[in-house]
């Protein structure tokens, strides 16, 4: 008998938890709790928020194989996965040099959390494609 592949189980996982958080943000569309597109298409909108939930997903995944590779402790993805969220965040409402700007403020931020400089580097680089001075 073939074992179950741990892989498939998290993406499956990953994917009913990408379904229900696009469940809720269509219910709170619905009553009026979250606010609607200019041309109330709300099927739209839905579907461009679970694309978003999907590619914020990619941008993780890949923050963990690099936080792994750096050997960061466990203890620490949390604070990183935050800068991640951060910066990810960044990249969706700003451009061109303001959110380099942004980004380079944010570094500074996090690292007087206690992060390594050297590590949000490499996030911005491998997860984001953004090249800054070490």
């Amino acid at each position: 008998m073939a074992k179950p592949d741990p892989k498939a189980g998290a993406e499956s996982r990953l994917c009913r938890i990408i379904e229900r958080t696009t469940q809720r943000y269509a219910l709170k569309l619905a009553r009026g709790d979250a606010s609607v597109r200019a041309d109330h298409d709300l099927t739209a909108q839905v579907r461009a928020y679970q694309m978003a939930m999907q590619e914020q997903e990619k941008r993780m995944a890949e923050a963990r194989k690099v936080l792994g590779r750096a050997g960061v402790p466990l203890n620490e993805f949390l604070l990183y996965r935050n800068f991640v969220r951060h910066i990810d965040r960044l990249c969706r409402t700003r451009t061109g040099r303001t959110l380099d700007l942004l980004i380079q403020t944010a570094i500074l931020r996090w690292q007087a959390y206690g992060l390594d400089r050297k590590i949000l580097l490499t996030l911005c680089q491998e997860v984001f494609g953004m090249e800054f001075e070490k």
